[in-house]
């Protein structure tokens, strides 16, 4: 894989000054995520200072697995509480198909350590018709036996040549829950969640359903995400509209809330009304 020049990158002490701008505008909740965010090294003594210098913030990790595990006990003895691992299949070799990386046993390894360690765990699961689309029940019999969420979440159905192919609605990942289940009552989509939920009587844990690419929630989305180079990401399938780095970097840090602020009120709305009455309240680092 090729990586980004380390020059290009945010520095820690960019983040940090990021991080308390974007509490400054109000965000109670800071998420790290990546692929793997610690692939960035030194990462946890970062993650150490938010918690010093912002004790009542919640700070969250998403985390491929492939390097989290070993820093499990730091990010407890932190008060990181919050982790969400993408697992795509619990098929070791479909696994090294879709993601080219031999470390399926690693990744379940983290799952179960994760369970086991009492941490708030969400499994997040894309739906890829055709990929692995016969593994929705599998993966909700994850959540009736052990106390996590699993979240199956809509493809981006496109491929790189910008082609349509098969896609599988979030309406339709309900109906194939039901038909196994029985009857599933998901709940009244809550302002600032991204996804439908329902605890069935005798599970453990919960499932949550993502319309990811039909976005049903556009309008009450509070969150916004800062790209591993400083770019502001409104929406994941919106164009970058703001370089803090270019900020940061250029003595105009005086226009970052400013700019912040104006990026905010312009997110997409996918052609729902937008409750404009919505505040900012969570952010995500993209790390890795």
């Amino acid at each position: 894989m090729k990586f980004l020049p380390k020059n290009e990158l945010l520095t820690f002490e960019e983040l940090g000054l990021l991080v308390r701008k974007f509490i400054d505008l109000g965000v109670s909740k800071i998420r790290i995520t990546g692929g793997e965010p610690f692939v960035r090294k030194d990462l946890i003594y970062f993650l150490k200072d938010l918690r010093k210098n912002h004790p009542d913030v919640t700070l969250a990790i998403t985390s491929n697995g492939v390097l989290l595990g070993k820093y499990l006990n730091d990010l407890r003895s932190i008060g990181i509480e919050q982790i969400n691992l993408s697992l795509d299949t619990l098929d070791p070799g479909r696994f090294l198909r879709i993601t080219a990386r031999d470390d399926f046993e690693k990744v379940q390894k983290c799952l179960f350590d994760l369970i086991e360690s009492g941490f708030k765990t969400k499994v997040n699961f894309v739906v890829m018709k055709g990929v692995n689309d016969d593994e929705i029940i599998p993966f909700s019999e994850l959540a009736k036996d052990f106390p996590v969420q699993v979240r199956f979440i809509e493809e981006m159905p496109f491929n790189g040549l910008g082609k349509q192919r098969g896609f599988i609605d979030h309406e339709a990942i309900k109906d194939t829950l039901r038909s196994h289940w029985g009857s599933m009552d998901f709940n009244d989509h809550e302002i600032g969640s991204s996804s439908f939920n329902t605890s069935p009587i005798g599970f453990q844990g919960s499932i949550g359903v993502i319309p990811a690419f039909t976005r049903t929630f556009c309008g009450s989305c509070n969150r916004i995400r800062i790209s591993a180079i400083g770019r502001v990401k409104t929406c994941l399938y919106g164009k970058d509209e703001l370089d803090l780095r270019y900020l940061l970097r250029n003595g105009k840090e005086a226009e970052i809330e400013r700019a912040i602020n104006q990026s905010y009120s312009k997110r997409p709305e996918n052609g729902l009304e937008a409750e404009k009455h919505t505040k900012l309240t969570s952010m995500s680092l993209i790390g890795g």
